[in-house]
């Protein structure tokens, strides 16, 4: 209660601004390295096309897994930030009703109902980013199984081009594979 008293609605739109500016640079970051990701993956990808075709198949294969499981983490990312954002909404209005009208609260004896309100919205809000950190953590286990079964993949399947007497690749240009891969990997 002393905070809405001592803090002016000045200073608090002063805060507000400065985290959209902050959200704003992260956002401009975050497009400066899609764009780099972008551009890494898809030469890497035609460096590797054109080392071993067959082998670029095959991985290929295990990285569209790995997209559709980024694609869900995505799907469930943005919905818990869409609920997540309707929800802290509602958690704002519950409290600017409560810290704007404190006397006329106070004076009817509701310090108590909102704050169940307040208590209510609180718990659906830590749900749901649960609910996102299970996504997350299943993502993560998923990428990083997936990360390295791709590397052995191309090591099996490379392994076994470099064999026998047609051999169609070698032990350097496999080498030279596996380290573009982890390029494109990472």
């Amino acid at each position: 209660m002393t905070f809405h008293d001592e803090v002016d609605a000045g200073e608090l739109t002063s805060r507000l601004s400065s985290d959209c500016q902050t959200v704003f640079t992260c956002m401009d970051d975050a497009l400066n390295f899609l764009l780099r990701s972008v551009i890494t993956v898809s030469f890497g990808f035609a460096a590797l096309a054109r080392i071993s075709f067959r082998v670029t198949a095959a991985v290929s294969l295990v990285l569209a897994v790995l997209v559709v499981c980024t694609e869900w983490y995505g799907q469930v990312n943005r919905r818990a930030a869409r609920q997540t954002q309707d929800k802290l909404a509602e958690l704002n209005r519950i409290a600017d009703e409560g810290f704007g009208l404190l006397h006329t609260v106070r004076g009817l004896d509701a310090e108590n109902i909102h704050a169940r309100m307040y208590q209510a919205q609180n718990s659906q809000i830590y749900d749901i980013q649960r609910e996102r950190g299970v996504a997350l953590g299943i993502f993560n286990a998923t990428n990083g199984f997936l990360t390295t079964f791709v590397r052995v993949v191309a090591l099996v399947l490379g392994g076994v081009l470099t064999m026998g007497p047609q051999a169609r690749l070698s032990g350097e240009l496999l080498a030279e594979y596996i380290l573009y891969l982890d390029m494109v990997v990472e």
